[in-house]
């Protein structure tokens, strides 16, 4: 029995929900209503499979019975984590967990659109049994990733550049399948209805791809404003201008922030003229002039302009590129349970027929289904009856892809720049069709998911808060060294004032001679000795009479 492998593909084209059959082997419309009917059999390849059976008792868990069970490869988490672009310089804003949860979302939203369809995790069951691996008997569908050094996993080599996710339905032919309006595929042999053989899916593997350069992210919603604008222009444009408009207001501010700092540096120059001394060396002159400039301008503005340098292009490789290069891990996820069940790629008729099939299949509506007609009792047996080839007419331009003209689907290939994580109402229309419910079935598309648009924002907010930090650290950097010096120079000198305030100097006698010559004043010391031995006269001596009168 032959492997169907679906890759994600970067293509575009028309847009119609198609079959697995229709897509890859040529099934018609027109066969399939026939055969709906009993009146033909076609070779099981060209005939409507690679379905899910309907049980037939509600106790099986074989095809839709209970749930589509899945398990979750343990090594796909490691790998997938170091290409997951939800980081911050390798600090991880995510778990393994939030990529698990994303998982259990894609398949919530085909699950949330059909009662008869459920998925479980077994991921851990299968652990605890020692059997995660793709041979546990309790997963239908083994989740893993594909490189080049595990081929294996993915069934096509990951050489090939347009496979970034690959879904691998493990078909066999049966004779007991049944329809989910709880129906076997029959045949007239004259007036018996014989039992028609078709291909159903009993299992099945999703492989992500974790080889260079993929790389993936889980915020559907941040990035999905960009999408929009592709998908209505094209996509070199919105990149050219998207580019254009953001370093365009950066180089504008970048041109005024470095004539104003011309400015400042020319005022610096006139107020310190020694830093236009040819007797200094010209090095030191001119990095003085920059940090004082830098300086003058103070620690706020030099921090804003030093910011202003690095959050464009922060913002360009960490935020912008992630959206451009990267693959929305859940859209993807979602795209691939799709094929599982049973849809092909909408827009890549007739690319996708096999060798030795065809003709080529049909993009096909339901025109009961498009106009809103609800399956009933006496229709969902004959479902296929009011298919037709193309699109609805008449649907309004919001319906419309406006770069195919045809409508919205998840089911398109998937590549980029045009990602859906939700149902549109041409994926619904063709769900209803190959899973038919008689009672009960949900015809208008839902869209209840848990929003991660915290995510991108964080991320904004990171790279944003990232580059002021470092701008702060270079402000500091350039301004501190410079500042700290300024206040060792003037705590020398309040110290030296201080002294002179502890020690006046001594107070000169008004009798002291002194002289002033210009503003300074000179006190003159007093005559020196000459080293001369002054003598002194004695008194002159007394006449007779006098001595003699002493005498008495």
């Amino acid at each position: 029995m032959r492997r169907v492998v679906f890759c994600a593909a970067a293509c575009a084209g028309v847009s119609g929900w198609t079959t697995t059959s229709q897509a890859r082997f040529g099934a018609q419309i027109s066969g399939i209503q026939n055969e709906t009917r009993g009146v033909v059999a076609y070779p099981s390849q060209q005939s409507l499979g690679y379905l899910w059976s309907f049980p037939s008792v509600t106790h099986s868990t074989a095809g839709l019975g209970q749930s589509i069970t899945w398990a979750w490869d343990g090594e796909l988490c490691d790998r997938i984590m170091r290409i997951m672009e939800e980081d911050f310089w390798e600090m991880s804003f995510i778990d393994c967990r939030d990529v698990r949860a994303a998982l259990h979302r894609a398949f919530e939203t085909w699950s949330g659109h059909h009662k008869l369809i459920k998925f479980t995790d077994v991921t851990d069951e299968c652990a605890k049994r020692g059997e995660l691996n793709p041979n546990c008997p309790l997963a239908e569908v083994w989740v893993t990733f594909m490189n080049s050094s595990n081929l294996n996993y993915g069934g096509v080599p990951s050489s090939d550049s347009s496979a970034a996710a690959q879904a691998v339905p493990y078909p066999r032919y049966s004779a007991s399948f049944l329809t989910t309006s709880n129906l076997s595929p029959f045949v007239y042999a004259g007036s018996n209805r014989i039992p028609r053989q078709v291909i159903e899916v009993t299992g099945g593997r999703i492989s992500f791809n974790t080889d260079d350069p993929y790389c993936w992210y889980l915020d559907s919603s941040f990035c999905q404003g960009w999408h929009e604008l592709k998908q209505q222009n094209t996509v070199e444009g919105v990149y050219a201008f998207s580019v254009t408009l953001l370093f365009l207001f950066w180089s504008v501010a970048m041109c005024a922030m470095t004539a104003h700092f011309l400015m400042v540096l020319r005022r610096t120059l006139r107020e310190h003229k020694e830093l236009t001394d040819d007797l200094e060396p010209l090095g030191g002159r001119v990095g003085m002039a920059l940090l004082l400039a830098a300086d003058a301008l103070g620690p706020y503005k030099l921090t804003m302009r030093l910011t202003l340098i690095s959050l464009p292009w922060a913002f360009y490789k960490a935020i912008f590129l992630t959206c451009w290069d990267c693959y929305d891990f859940e859209a993807v996820a979602a795209q691939q349970i799709g094929h599982l069940l049973g849809l092909g790629q909408t827009d890549l008729l007739p690319t996708e027929l096999l060798p030795s099939q065809g003709p080529p299949g049909q993009n096909s509506y339901h025109a009961g289904l498009a106009s809103g007609l609800e399956l009933n009792a006496t229709n969902c047996a004959t479902v296929w009856d009011g298919v037709l080839p193309g699109i609805p007419p008449g649907l309004s331009s919001s319906e419309l892809n406006p770069s195919t003209g045809n409508r919205w689907a998840l089911m398109d290939s998937m590549n980029k720049h045009n990602p859906r994580t939700c149902l549109t109402a041409d994926d619904l229309e063709g769900l209803n069709v190959i899973y038919p419910t008689c009672t009960g079935a949900v015809t208008a598309p839902q869209c209840h998911k848990q929003s991660l648009y915290f995510l991108g924002w964080f991320r904004i907010c990171i790279f944003v808060i990232g580059p002021i930090i470092l701008a702060i650290c270079t402000m500091i950097a350039i301004l501190g060294p410079h500042h700290l010096r300024l206040l060792y120079l003037d705590r020398k000198k309040m110290r030296a004032r201080a002294r002179v305030h502890e020690n006046p100097p001594t107070a000169v006698s008004p009798s002291a001679s002194s002289s002033t010559v210009g503003a300074v004043e000179i006190i003159a010391p007093p005559p020196a000795s000459t080293g001369e031995v002054e003598i002194v006269a004695p008194p002159p001596a007394s006449t007779g009479a006098e001595g003699a009168a002493s005498d008495l």
